[in-house]
């Protein structure tokens, strides 16, 4: 049987990047971009991985409201995953591994 532990400090500074990146999206979109233009211009850094993350970012600013339609499910487990992980917190889990 095993018991899963979170580390309430690191959970409450990932709830406070959430509710920060959502309240700021087009900063932090900006933010990217800038990023992506320095280290373009950086001789020994090739920003191909970072410019295709940037199109993806894009996407999903253009194309939000059809994506939720589209996906509903998945937008869902992001709407509700701080209270289904504030009632796992609340309980412990255990495994049976041989399934008895």
């Amino acid at each position: 049987m095993g018991e899963i532990k979170v580390n309430k400090k690191k959970l409450q500074a990932i709830s406070e990047l959430e509710k920060s990146f959502k309240l700021n999206i087009q900063e932090e979109h900006d933010d990217l971009i800038e990023l992506c233009t320095q280290m373009s211009n950086d001789e020994q850094f090739t920003a191909g991985c970072v410019e295709g993350f940037i199109e993806l970012f894009n996407i999903l600013i253009k194309y939000e409201e059809q994506l939720i339609v589209a996906f509903p499910e998945l937008f869902k487990s992001f709407t509700t995953y701080d209270s289904e992980l504030s009632n796992l917190l609340k309980k412990k889990i255990h495994t049976d591994l041989d399934g008895k």
